[in-house]
């Protein structure tokens, strides 16, 4: 049996788990690729799949991509945040630059990433989400 406390920390605790939400392909391939040395990593394309993935086994961060397939970034947000056991799971936002800054704001991100996602980018966001382990 395998056991998962409130971070996504499995086992004895040594890879924190990561749930990156993007319908883009690349922001996808280029978040896993960052993060998955370090983190278990899982990847879904919808707000309503964000939603399933992280009630059945809560993360410790969520990569949102703003732009999704089938409902704002935002919207998704708002469900995940709403829920008593994932409203403080850290949400580092993915923007593509056409989203208002008041948006953002008002979503009060523990991180910004602007498209094109950079691994290095990525990469510094994880390691300060995970105290500088990543």
């Amino acid at each position: 049996m395998e056991f998962r406390d409130d971070f996504g920390a499995t086992g004895g605790g040594l890879r924190r788990r990561a749930l990156v939400v993007a319908s883009d392909l690349v922001a996808q391939g280029v978040c896993r690729s960052a993060l998955e040395a370090a983190w278990d990593v899982e990847v879904v394309d919808s707000g309503v799949a964000a939603v399933i993935a992280a009630r059945q086994s809560v993360p410790a961060v969520i990569f949102m991509d703003l732009q999704l397939r089938d409902v704002p970034g935002g919207e998704a947000i708002g469900w995940l945040r709403s829920n008593p056991g994932l409203g403080a799971v850290p949400i580092v936002l993915i923007a593509g630059g056409s989203e208002d800054d008041a948006e953002i704001a008002a979503i009060h991100p523990a991180a910004l990433l602007r498209k094109p996602v950079s691994r290095g980018a990525v990469e510094r966001v994880a390691k300060g989400l995970d105290g500088g382990r990543a």
